[in-house]
């Protein structure tokens, strides 16, 4: 996931750090939870 925030940080400067965390939480959220219930199932 970080080299996606590197190569997107490169078009789209300053975006993670303003706006771009809560939406990065959303994303990841939308990632990893049916990774992490695959997990414990």
């Amino acid at each position: 996931m970080h080299h996606h925030r590197i190569l997107f940080d490169k078009y789209h400067p300053g975006y993670f750090g303003k706006v771009g965390m809560r939406y990065f939480h959303k994303l990841r959220n939308k990632f990893y939870c049916p990774i992490v219930n695959i997990d414990k199932l």
